[in-house]
């Protein structure tokens, strides 16, 4: 199965809805969603104050689009840090649930307000999602994935990702939020 490429950090309104729309235009047209990190905020750049600047009107664009496509996008009560989440997300590489722990985590943040900074939420969002609590807890604890999040950041930097999100279909890139019919449009065409 061919692979779609989705750039994506948590903390993004607009990841969140093209969480929605990238799964749904790979299902319908056979591909398998990988995920690739790009943290935002990484350690030790400040967080923003979710309530001020750009992240509020990103939000409010974005909550706009999330009423139509009916999709819950609240704003959290912080921005959390989000390497452990992405951590997270590459123990599933490996364990399988990749797409129902992706989404979990997102719904944590933009429809819950939950911390996806902490071991103990992601662990429990792992077990939701049909994986055993403890051995992700464990390597979460253990920085067993960092490297391997690290490296994927690294390469994303390296092929020149600025911005999430973004989906990659071999070397063609497409940068935003696009609906998943257009998406369907544009894998047809760049297969």
């Amino acid at each position: 199965m061919s692979r779609l490429l989705f750039f994506h950090d948590f903390v993004s309104p607009y990841c969140r809805l093209a969480l929605e729309s990238v799964t749904e235009a790979a299902e319908r047209t056979g591909l398998e969603v990988r995920p690739v990190p790009v943290e935002l905020w990484p350690a030790p750049e400040p967080l923003p104050d979710p309530s001020e600047g750009g992240l509020t009107d990103a939000l409010e664009t974005a909550r706009t689009l999330a009423e139509e496509w009916g999709v819950a996008l609240e704003r959290p009560p912080r921005v959390p840090r989000t390497r452990k989440a992405h951590e997270t997300v590459a123990y599933t590489l490996e364990h399988g649930a990749t797409i129902p722990v992706l989404r979990r985590i997102y719904e944590a943040l933009w429809s819950d307000g939950r911390d996806i900074s902490r071991i103990d939420v992601l662990a429990d969002l792992g077990e939701a999602a049909g994986l055993e609590r403890e051995p992700l807890h464990v390597a979460l604890g253990l920085d067993r994935y960092q490297a391997d999040v690290v490296r994927e950041q690294h390469a994303a930097a390296g092929a020149e990702i600025t911005g999430v999100p973004a989906v990659q279909l071999g070397s063609v890139l497409a940068a935003g939020l696009h609906p998943a019919d257009e998406l369907v449009g544009w894998i047809e065409q760049n297969r």
